[in-house]
C-alpha cells in the first residue's frame, strides 16, 4: 500500500497491473456466454418450447447440447435442429393394434444413445389376452427413420417361436413371428399362434432416429 501526502491510504500500483485486460477478458468471456459464439455449449430447458426458443436466443453451434426438464432428454444441436441424443430408460404405455391386453402384464421402455434409440418389451399374457392378425405398437415415442429388432414367444415355458421385429411407420412398429423354417422373409401374423394365459413374448429393437 501507499500513502499521499495528506495521509490518505492507495493501493500499490503494482497490484492494479493488467486490470484493464483482465476486464477485457472477462467481458469476451461473457459475450460468448451469453450470445452463444462458442461451441459445445450445454444448456437446460424445461420443455420444448424452451428448446425451441433457443435458436432465436443464442448463436447455436453444431455439437451444442441441450437437457429437457420435463423428460430428461438430451438433444444435440445438428447445426440445423434439435436431435434427441441422450437418455436414461423411459417407460411409456404403448397403443396395440389386434392386441387384446386385458389381464395381460406390460412393461415397455425406451432411450436414446449418441443418437440412436433402443426399445425394450415383455407381454406374459392373462386369461382376456389375444391376438387377431399384424400385430402393432402405433405411438413409439420414437421418430425411428430406420430400426430392426428380434424377441421370442414363450408358449408357457414350454415352446419358443423367434419374434421379428420391423419398423412398420415413423413411430409404428410391427411383431411378428418367423415361420417354421425361420426365413425372415416368410412372415406370418402374431395372431397365427394358439395362445394362451401365463404365455409371453420379449423383444428389443434399435436403430436411427429422424
Amino acid at each position: 500500500m501507499g500513502t499521499t501526502d495528506s495521509g490518505y491510504i492507495f493501493p500499490d500500483p503494482g497490484y492494479l497491473s493488467g486490470w484493464r485486460q483482465a476486464v477485457e477478458d472477462l467481458a469476451d468471456s461473457a459475450e460468448d456466454v451469453l450470445t452463444g459464439s462458442h461451441a459445445f455449449q450445454t444448456f437446460r430447458v424445461a420443455d420444448s418450447s424452451g428448446l425451441n426458443a433457443l435458436e432465436s436466443s443464442f448463436t447455436l453451434a453444431a455439437g451444442d447440447l441441450a437437457r429437457r426438464g420435463d423428460n430428461g432428454i438430451i438433444y444435440r444441436w445438428t447445426g440445423s435442429a434439435w436431435k434427441a441424443w441422450e437418455s436414461e430408460w423411459i417407460d411409456w404405455v404403448p397403443t396395440w393394434t389386434n392386441l387384446v391386453t386385458t389381464g395381460a402384464t406390460i412393461t415397455t421402455a425406451y432411450k436414446y444413445g449418441s443418437g440412436e434409440f433402443e426399445l425394450r418389451g415383455s407381454v406374459t399374457l392373462g386369461s382376456g389376452t389375444s391376438f387377431s392378425g399384424d400385430v402393432t405398437i402405433d405411438n413409439v415415442p420414437v421418430s425411428m427413420a430406420s430400426g430392426f429388432g428380434l424377441g421370442e414367444y414363450t408358449d408357457v415355458g414350454t415352446a419358443y417361436n423367434p419374434l421379428i421385429v420391423s419398423r412398420a411407420g415413423n413411430n409404428q412398429i410391427r411383431i411378428s413371428p418367423m415361420n417354421s423354417a425361420s426365413t425372415l422373409l416368410a412372415r406370418a401374423n402374431l395372431g397365427d399362434i394358439t395362445e394362451a394365459s401365463g404365455d409371453s413374448f420379449v423383444f428389443r429393437m434399435r436403430g436411427s432416429v429422424n
